[in-house]
């Protein structure tokens, strides 16, 4: 009776809207803090984040969505320093550039995952139509970027937005590969290593943030250090908001996979871009020419085609059974969806 009410159609709407409001919302909070508070310590939110990623995970674990592992610290340094490098620049990404910018640059993480798969493999397992898919996508995201005014009036952020979609491929693609080695699924690998990420990231903050230590000793902190900065109601309710968006992301991300169907989380994944670019125009003043949408419908285009083509070549001849709660994989751009 249980599980029937669990994974009833409303409850699986529920889970739906609350992963896409999650996923969103942690975006806008986050580009909140950067934006219009301003918070400008990158690496000191993003530690909080990836605390609360941490906390979102021990949750499910705790429900029973999938079963923790030990693994070697040794064989989950490669991982933790992956995701370090991949959070860090998507935190930085979005706080230099504008939510359309940094989501539009996240599009062009599919087609370097590909490269390089491509690229240790040697071939192309979509073949010339994947490719072509591929390409599109990539001639989309070209498009949508040089035809944003705030993109062109700030090279080095996206400078720093391409850095980040290269350190995105990279941390998916030893992802992929360490779940083969270990013979784990990516929930527990990242519950695994995100200790390491944690300490990695608290240990770097200082250098990269300034904290104002000396100061606040000497009880005089200046406004511009994390310890001097004037947390208000405001301020805190923004970064804790960010923080709780994204438990719920990694718990809502279980809750859709394990009672849908992957290709339906991937769709969602489209939506979502929709709805966060529209965000970006609605609660942030970003422009949308039609040069512009032209650019981010190709490069949506060609990401889903891609998709299509590569679940096509790929088809086993019996049909994969559903996602189930022990083997759901967590999909992060987190946080951030890995949102940021």
């Amino acid at each position: 009776m249980a599980d029937a009410i669990w994974s009833s159609t409303p409850a699986v709407v529920g889970y739906v809207l609350l992963n896409v409001f999650c996923s969103c919302g942690v975006v806008f909070a986050s580009k909140l803090v950067y934006l219009n508070l301003p918070f400008c310590f990158v690496a000191t939110l993003t530690l909080i984040n990836t605390i609360s990623t941490w906390i979102g995970m021990f949750l499910v674990e705790q429900l029973g969505f999938y079963t923790a592992a030990s693994f070697s610290p040794q064989s989950l340094l490669p991982l933790a320093l992956g995701f370090c490098g991949y959070v860090l620049l998507n935190s930085l990404s979005l706080s230099l550039n504008s939510v359309g910018v940094f989501q539009v640059l996240k599009i062009a993480a599919t087609p370097m995952v590909v490269a390089l798969e491509a690229a240790v493999s040697r071939r192309l397992s979509a073949g010339p139509k994947g490719a072509a898919a591929l390409a599109l996508a990539c001639g989309g995201v070209g498009v949508a970027t040089g035809f944003d005014a705030s993109a062109r009036a700030n090279l080095g952020g996206v400078a720093v937005g391409l850095a980040a979609v290269a350190a995105t491929g990279l941390y998916q693609f030893w992802s992929a590969r360490k779940q083969h080695e270990l013979q784990a699924n990516s929930s527990q690998l990242l519950f695994a290593y995100t200790p390491q990420a944690i300490l990695i990231i608290a240990i770097a903050a200082p250098l990269v943030d300034s904290y104002g230590f000396r100061e606040a000793l000497s009880a005089h902190p200046l406004p511009d250090t994390v310890l001097g900065y004037g947390y208000g109601i405001r301020t805190t309710s923004a970064i804790l908001l960010a923080a709780l968006l994204g438990v719920l992301v990694s718990l809502s991300t279980f809750l859709v996979l394990a009672t849908t169907s992957p290709a339906t989380y991937s769709l969602l994944g489209h939506a979502k871009t929709v709805l966060i670019l529209a965000g970006g125009c609605w609660l942030f003043g970003d422009s949308m020419s039609w040069q512009r949408g032209a650019g981010v419908a190709a490069a949506m285009a060609g990401v889903a085609a891609y998709a299509f083509i590569a679940s096509q070549a790929s088809k086993p001849v019996v049909a994969p059974r559903r996602a189930s709660r022990e083997t759901a994989p967590l999909i992060t751009s987190h946080p951030v969806d890995t949102e940021p």
